[in-house]
């Protein structure tokens, strides 16, 4: 696939810990990369990315579908414009169901974890109130569920 040259855009939706090599070569290779989130799993592994990108001409972006919805654009907006007033304090929080035993999102060896796979919706909610600057101070709480699931 990556020597096809009918080939343009590359998605890349494979384990965390894949992300990094294959986009790299797909973006080597010459195409776009939209790259399921997240991007990388530490702040060198998405300069490297970007970097590459850069170098070869392509776009690369994460597939984090939330960034570009269209609600939570208008709440930016919303936010940004304070027609609620001044944000000083927001609470986030992501429930849902946790991943089966043996899925690659429970192992830390491949990229797994809750914040790479769901805690980004919250972080990302709460740096969007704050037009995507640094909050003054942050506090987090985690929970262990039955079956060893952690929520954070």
């Amino acid at each position: 696939m990556l020597a096809d040259p009918e080939v343009d855009v590359v998605y890349i939706a494979l384990h965390n810990s894949a992300h990094r090599p294959w986009v790299q070569r797909a973006l080597a290779a010459g195409k776009h990369v939209l790259c399921e989130k997240p991007l990388g799993l530490s702040a060198a592994e998405v300069d490297a990315m970007a970097d590459c990108a850069r170098e070869n001409g392509r776009l690369l972006v994460e597939a984090a579908w939330n960034l570009w919805h269209p609600r939570t654009r208008a709440a930016e907006r919303i936010l940004a414009a304070r027609a609620l007033g001044a944000v000083r304090h927001v609470v986030a929080r992501f429930d849902g169901a946790s991943p089966p035993v043996g899925d690659y999102r429970r192992d830390a060896g491949l990229g797994g974890g809750a914040l790479y796979d769901v805690g980004c919706y919250a972080v990302a909610a709460v740096l969007a109130a704050y037009g995507w600057k640094e909050p003054v101070a942050a506090q987090v709480h985690a929970r262990t569920w039955p079956g060893g699931a952690t929520s954070w």
